[in-house]
Formats: C-alpha cells, sequence, structure tokens
C-alpha cells in the first residue's frame, strides 16, 4: 500500500526488522504507514541482552523476534494489530528542537486531533510522565513525553531514534489487546513485569472496526504529520 501526501511518497515494508532499519534516500522529510505479515516481539535497545534467549523461546511458536535500535520496552507486533506509523525528518529540521522530550510532545500534539476525530474521548498528550520507568521492560506499560491517554489509558506509544542525519519517530495504536504476549515472554525469560491492567490497549473502545476505518484513521494521522511537520 502506497501513500501520496504532496509530493512525498509514503511506503509500507512487511516485516519489523526492515521497518525498524528503514532509512529514506536523500534528505526528504517523510512520513510511511507501515504493514506486517509476521507476528514479532520487538524489544527495546536495552534489551540486546534477552535475543538469544527470546529467539529460542519464540521459534517454538514460529514467532520472529527483532531489536528495534530506538529505546524503551518490548512490543508485540501482528498483521492488522496496530496502526504503526513512522516519521522521519532531517536532523537540521527546525520544527523541532534540541530537546528530546518537547519533540516527542510537539509529535503527539499534531497526532491527538485525529484520535479525537476518531471518536475516542478524553485524548491528552503527556508532557510530565509519572510511570516513565514503568515502561522499561513492556512499552505499553508505561508513559513517556509525547504519547497519548484516552480515558487515562495509554493508546499511543511514541519513541525517538537520532542517527547524526535523521530524528526517527514510530508511533503505534494497538488495535486490539497483543501486549499480554510480548508480557508472557518476558515473564518467561524471567522479567518482572507489571500488571496487565497498566497496559491495557482499550479493545473496548477500538476492537471490531472494520480495516477501512482503521485505514483511514491511518490516513489522518500522516495527513496531519504532513500538514504540520513535513
Amino acid at each position: 500500500m502506497s501513500y501520496h501526501l504532496g509530493m512525498r511518497t509514503q511506503r509500507s515494508l512487511t516485516d519489523a526488522a526492515s521497518a525498524f532499519s528503514y532509512r529514506p534516500t536523500g534528505d526528504t522529510p517523510c512520513g510511511i504507514g507501515f504493514r506486517t505479515f509476521r507476528s514479532t516481539l520487538t524489544l527495546g535497545a536495552g534489551q540486546v541482552r534477552y535475543l538469544n534467549q527470546a529467539t529460542d523461546l519464540l521459534s517454538e511458536l514460529g514467532t520472529d523476534v527483532v531489536v528495534r535500535d530506538n529505546g524503551g520496552g518490548a512490543v508485540w507486533i501482528e498483521p492488522e494489530a496496530q496502526i504503526w506509523v513512522g516519521i522521519y525528518l532531517p536532523s537540521t529540521e527546525g520544527f523541532l528542537t534540541e530537546d528530546y522530550r518537547a519533540e516527542l510532545v510537539r509529535i503527539g500534539e499534531v497526532i491527538a486531533p485525529a484520535l479525537v476525530s476518531f471518536g475516542l474521548s478524553d485524548v491528552r498528550v503527556v508532557r510530565s510522565p509519572d510511570l516513565l520507568g514503568r515502561g522499561k521492560e513492556l512499552c505499553f506499560a508505561g508513559l513517556s513525553y509525547g504519547e497519548i491517554t484516552t480515558s487515562g489509558k495509554k493508546i499511543l506509544g511514541l519513541s525517538l531514534r537520532r542517527t547524526k542525519r535523521w530524528k526517527i519517530f514510530h508511533l503505534m495504536v494497538p488495535v486490539y489487546e497483543t501486549q499480554d504476549k510480548a508480557a508472557s515472554v518476558l515473564l518467561r525469560l524471567g522479567k518482572e513485569v507489571p500488571s496487565a491492567v497498566t497496559w491495557s490497549s482499550l479493545s473496548v473502545e477500538i476492537d471490531g472496526l472494520k480495516e477501512s476505518d482503521l485505514s483511514q484513521l491511518e490516513e489522518d494521522i500522516l495527513q496531519r504529520i504532513d500538514s504540520r511537520v513535513l
């Protein structure tokens, strides 16, 4: 699937490893709506020490495991289980500041109206996280700068990776609950994981929607990024 927003072509990739390692050619900012066709446990950069053990465990289930090159905790990805967007800005982009926290909050502020328009209530951008450390092992167990809640529960995860040339944001909106699977793997690896209540992905509110509805939300997010950021 491709998106054509203004002069920018949005391309989708088919596996988590390719998506997290993707870098645009040239210096043109872009936003990309990703798709995955394989179940994958993605570990945060600080969890690389778990890789071999997790690979052995997940090979029994026929599930991939990759380490993403940004911070945060583990996320379980499945086909059609999340809206997943990458935002790529040259490191010299004036839209952003040198304060990574302000950068994340600014991106969250651009995206939040799309979730409001989609019908989610009490949508708030996290500016002063009080559960920051709880996402160290499991992404959706904690709240960080620029992430978004609805009725007090996390609905959008956001991460930032800086390289010499790029500022790379990845955002995910769960469509239905999959993080219990990530938690299960971490528990089997002997890691401490917060209560399931903390990582609820609001399946009651957004489960059961047509694929066309979800595609519309993804496109709305990309359109807002295109008009306000790119």
